[in-house]
């Protein structure tokens, strides 16, 4: 069990006093996050339209991935930085069309065929920060950016599964 008695670490080398508890410090060494933490992170249904093989890669694949309103990783609140309204007319429209349309890019190339990726529901995560990978193509250097990432568990052999909703969910559905 785990005290949340604080105690202080201080010395001739510090030139202040740092407060500590050792539940922080138990989260900070197991790498365990607090739920309001995990809340943060938007996990929803996505549709797979398309998906290619990056050229120059063996493992990386990049996906278009439908997810539809409410937009992916978006709220009410956080589109227009303000409290919800009970007045409809208040609210600012959310994104829609080619905002419901995002690129993935996947290391998931050496256990899945592009072709056989179209049309399979997958989870990802929606608010992720977008990533930029840089590739050397025959064409010249290529910059691809990945607008979240798909969820995926590891097999025996280091083999990416997809995760997937067991029965078939309206993709944009949130992930709780």
């Amino acid at each position: 069990m785990i005290h949340d008695s604080p105690f202080i670490i201080h010395g001739p080398q510090f030139r202040f006093h740092v407060y500590f508890t050792k539940r922080y410090i138990f989260a900070k060494l197991t790498g365990m996050i607090n739920f309001d933490e995990f809340q943060k992170v938007d996990l929803r249904v996505a549709k797979i339209l398309t998906a290619e093989k990056v050229e120059g890669s063996d493992k990386l694949v990049r996906l278009e991935v439908a997810c539809p309103e409410p937009a992916c990783g978006e709220s009410v609140e956080s589109v227009a930085g303000m409290a919800l309204s009970t007045d409809a007319t208040d609210l600012p429209a959310l994104p829609t069309g080619q905002a419901d349309v995002r690129q993935i890019v996947a290391g998931i190339g050496k256990a899945y065929e592009p072709e056989n990726l179209i049309g399979k529901e997958i989870i990802i995560v929606a608010n992720l920060e977008p990533r930029q990978f840089t590739l050397r193509q025959s064409s010249g250097q290529v910059v691809l950016e990945s607008n979240g990432m798909l969820l995926a568990a590891r097999d025996a052999d280091g083999l990416p599964i997809l995760i997937a909703p067991e029965r078939l969910a309206p993709e944009g559905t949130k992930i709780s």
